[in-house]
């Protein structure tokens, strides 16, 4: 995964994300295991439901999302999928 601090994450990589829980038990957003790692760190603008810090895995981080560290500061954002490059042996 591209990330715009130019660090390319593996998909199982952990990462820290700001999302309400609401948000987390949709079944779009998800697929994966999570745990909170900070409860109520902010309030969503819109309905003002708790926001917390979650931990996912890189892969289910939506492209433009921001993550941060464990103490909530932020790190980057994603960028998109890294280029793989394929080799065929001729």
């Amino acid at each position: 995964m591209k990330f715009s601090d130019r660090i390319i994450r593996e998909s199982l990589d952990d990462c820290f994300v700001k999302r309400t829980e609401k948000e987390m038990r949709s079944k779009d957003e998800t697929n994966s295991l999570w745990d909170v790692e900070k409860y109520n760190i902010a309030y969503d603008k819109g309905n003002g439901s708790p926001v917390h810090l979650f931990i996912v895995q890189a892969r289910e981080v939506k492209i433009s999302e921001n993550i941060y560290d464990e103490t909530g500061n932020y790190i980057a954002y994603r960028c998109g999928y890294a280029p793989v490059f394929l080799c065929v042996l001729i």
